[in-house]
């Protein structure tokens, strides 16, 4: 099958939402897949948050932010130089 045929979806996980982490963020899943371009990117989650793994739903980080549109704006505006 050619790369051409199938569709890749990645994120930019919750821990990587500063202006500095979106684009090697983003090189580094494209690394990992072995990849040279994905045809999607999204924003996992809309503020930056951290839960440890293997937690239920109910689990809250102490240092989880509030959505802050000015923030998200930021990360938003880097996602389009990818």
């Amino acid at each position: 099958m050619d790369r051409e045929e199938i569709w890749v979806t990645s994120k930019l996980w919750n821990d990587k939402h500063g202006e500095h982490d979106v684009v090697p963020s983003c090189q580094k899943s494209l690394s990992d897949l072995g990849l040279e371009y994905l045809n999607m990117y999204l924003v996992h989650w809309p503020f930056p948050n951290h839960h440890p793994k293997g937690c239920d739903v109910s689990a809250r980080s102490p240092n989880a932010q509030p959505y802050i549109h000015e923030n998200y704006m930021r990360t938003w505006r880097k996602m389009e130089d990818l």
